[in-house]
């Protein structure tokens, strides 16, 4: 299954690299850097990461333009990858890692305060979403520029329009300033920012990441995700509509995260495709390796050297005893 000719090991036969969507967070940046360094050093193919958002995505899949897609947010696309899949344009590869969650957090001084930063609580009862409404007066006490804050995911992330309909769906959107951040890079300077000078803030974000192990922050409660509740908020993605609300909302549903490539590329890369569906990060791998890339200040490829050193019993499962020697060998140099 995974034997190769001396052409596909030199590379001599490729005439495109393999291309793996950049939706511009770390994880998946990782989980490429890694990809692509053993596709390099292991098959001999040349393999790039391409800077996208999901309708680019979507649509370079559905047309073959693009080959893999290492990190599938399904339950923020469902219907779309559902439909791709029965089409027959793409494929599923397994998970990459076994649970991803996302949802609405405030700093933790804010229900607790931090003593050491002077800081008294602001909101000593706050634990769920429905009870943001009591305190955003005094949230915007707090700040000096008189708004309660809500940091957005990016514009171009399917996340972001799914936050302001459940935002909506609850009574919030009125009240909260939503501020959109460019880049992942942004958003955690954002919200580093208003962390560091102690101000009230709620925000949207995910795990397995970095900023959650940096700061100390608190998940707000929200009804319990079910199916119906979720699709009456996807019936409102297209086309969303700023301001209009859902039947209800509902958390996030926690999630595998799941890989996925083009027919194409599965019926032409079988060797390289056997490799992804073998390739298992983990959860909690995934969360090392996004702290390790922030406490470094280390690029996605610095953290695939890291990873590829370091979880040598992890990697090495994935491929075939002259892949993994290949791999090796250039990991020595």
């Amino acid at each position: 299954m995974f034997s190769l000719s001396p052409e596909r090991v030199l590379g001599q036969t490729q005439s495109a690299p393999i291309t793996f969507y950049d939706g511009g967070w770390e994880n998946i940046q990782i989980s490429n850097a890694i990809a692509i360094y053993m596709i390099k050093h292991g098959f001999g193919r040349q393999a790039v990461d391409v800077d996208s958002n999901v309708p680019k995505m979507q649509n370079a899949m559905r047309s073959g333009t693009m080959d893999v897609n290492l990190e599938m947010y399904n339950n923020l696309m469902a219907e779309w990858v559902s439909a791709q899949v029965t089409d027959g344009k793409i494929v599923e590869l397994g998970e990459t890692y076994e649970s991803a969650s996302q949802g609405f957090y405030v700093p933790t001084y804010v229900i607790k305060g931090d003593a050491a930063r002077g800081i008294k609580p602001l909101a000593p009862d706050l634990s769920s979403v429905q009870d943001l409404r009591k305190y955003l007066q005094a949230f915007r006490e707090r700040d000096p520029d008189r708004q309660s804050k809500f940091i957005n995911c990016i514009p171009g992330w399917a996340c972001r329009e799914i936050n302001l309909i459940k935002l909506a769906t609850y009574g919030l959107d009125n009240d909260l300033k939503s501020i959109e951040p460019k880049t992942e890079n942004e958003l955690n300077e954002t919200i580093l920012k208003e962390y560091e000078a102690g101000r009230p803030f709620i925000t949207y974000y995910w795990a397995p990441s970095a900023l959650p192990t940096m700061i100390d922050l608190t998940l707000l409660k929200e009804p319990a995700y079910d199916p119906a509740c979720w699709a009456a908020i996807e019936k409102l993605l297209t086309p969303f509509q700023p301001g209009v609300p859902a039947e209800r909302a509902c958390a996030y549903e926690t999630i595998p995260i799941l890989k996925y490539a083009t027919k194409k590329m599965v019926g032409e890369n079988p060797d390289v495709v056997a490799f992804l569906r073998a390739m298992f990060i983990g959860s909690k791998t995934m969360g090392e390796l996004a702290a390790y890339m922030h406490k470094q200040r280390a690029t996605p490829e610095e953290t695939a050297l890291y990873f590829l050193r370091n979880h040598q019993t992890t990697w090495t499962k994935w491929v075939s005893d002259p892949v993994r020697s290949r791999v090796a060998a250039s990991l020595s140099h």
